[in-house]
């Protein structure tokens, strides 16, 4: 048989449960909370386990413990399907950024490996492009000398065209967090080559 349950005071189950917490900020959130039972003599006296209600007048007082945020339906609609790329599409757009690639940006940026007496840093060992689905990157190899080095080399995208449509992409570069940040819009393969040749947001 169950024993029935018996009416406590909350000042003292207040006073208890915050004696037992590790944390100041806490501790002093249900103390504060004493400091208002003071002047609300209805809920001195309560029916219930004691954590039900610490957790129930607490989370009514909004003082920071076992407070549980609304929720609410919120509609959403559906994400656009993704654009297809055609066959043609892929092979034209690598053809003449595998052009760029070899006659522009890896004579330019293709580095020799550091000399053994001189700081071992990451230095450009290849730069390559890569389709994938309606996406297209600029990526560069990155080789790391040095006995102490985690792995002998690591890729780093540094250019993204979205395709849109024939002959119409959005061009995005890779911050340092890595993150996309999206800076032209709806610009055609041309001035896109253009800008990963000559627009500093687009350098490996």
């Amino acid at each position: 048989m169950k024993e029935p349950v018996r009416p406590i005071k909350t000042s003292a189950v207040l006073m208890e449960f915050g004696n037992r917490l590790s944390s100041v900020y806490f501790r002093d959130k249900v103390f504060s909370y004493l400091q208002l039972l003071k002047n609300d003599k209805s809920t001195e006296i309560f029916f219930g386990p004691p954590d039900l209600y610490v957790g129930s007048c607490l989370s009514e007082h909004k003082v920071g413990i076992m407070a549980k945020s609304r929720r609410m339906w919120v509609y959403r609609p559906p994400k656009p399907p993704a654009p297809k790329v055609s066959t043609n599409t892929k092979v034209i757009v690598q053809q003449k950024a595998d052009e760029l690639v070899e006659k522009v940006l890896k004579p330019k940026n293709i580095q020799p490996p550091p000399a053994p007496d001189e700081f071992q840093h990451n230095y450009i060992a290849d730069i390559y492009t890569k389709w994938y689905r309606h996406y297209f990157y600029f990526c560069a190899t990155y080789n790391v000398p040095g006995p102490n080095a985690l792995t002998p080399f690591f890729e780093a995208k540094f250019a993204r065209l979205k395709y849109i449509q024939d002959n119409q992409f959005n061009m995005a570069f890779m911050r340092y967090t890595g993150e996309w940040v999206e800076v032209y819009r709806d610009l055609s393969l041309e001035q896109c080559l253009e800008a990963v040749e000559n627009d500093p947001f687009f350098h490996p």
